[in-house]
């Protein structure tokens, strides 16, 4: 016990607010089953997972303009929940990380956030195709939690 590992894969959320992968601490040489060692997450990533379950909910606004149009900069999923889509990951250069440069850390948009509506529009699958839709010079208004 006491060894660590940095997670490269994000196949568990397991990144910090800024996206970068966090150190896993050892929690047992057992593994399950034999199938290798367990890794639990830190302390401070739980809090801040429970952070942002209780996060206001806020709005972005992108303008699908300039040279970074095409990117959104956002990998989102469904959910547990079939209302809202799972922000997986967050990169840039992208709108989303001008918007995230511009305003405050409460108003950025990071992993483990949820999206609540797109344009006004409910509901995982209707809202990957809102997003999908969007050509250049079109507004994203995204409800974030």
């Amino acid at each position: 016990m006491g060894s660590a590992v940095t997670c490269e894969k994000g196949c568990c959320g397991c990144n910090d607010a800024d996206g970068d992968p966090v150190t896993l601490l050892k929690a047992s040489d057992e593994g399950h089953g034999g199938k290798g060692d367990r890794y639990t997450l830190p302390e401070a990533y739980e809090t801040q997972a429970k952070d942002r379950q209780s996060r206001v909910p806020f709005e972005v606004v992108l303008v699908r303009t300039g040279p970074l149009w095409q990117s959104l900069g956002l990998y989102v999923s469904p959910d547990d929940d079939p209302t809202v889509l799972s922000v997986d990951n967050v990169y840039g250069p992208s709108l989303i990380s001008e918007w995230n440069a511009a305003h405050e850390p409460n108003l950025n948009v990071r992993v483990g956030d949820v999206i609540e509506t797109v344009n006004g529009i409910t509901g995982g699958a209707q809202m990957l195709h809102a997003i999908q839709a969007l050509g250049h010079g079109s507004t994203a208004k995204l409800m974030v939690r």
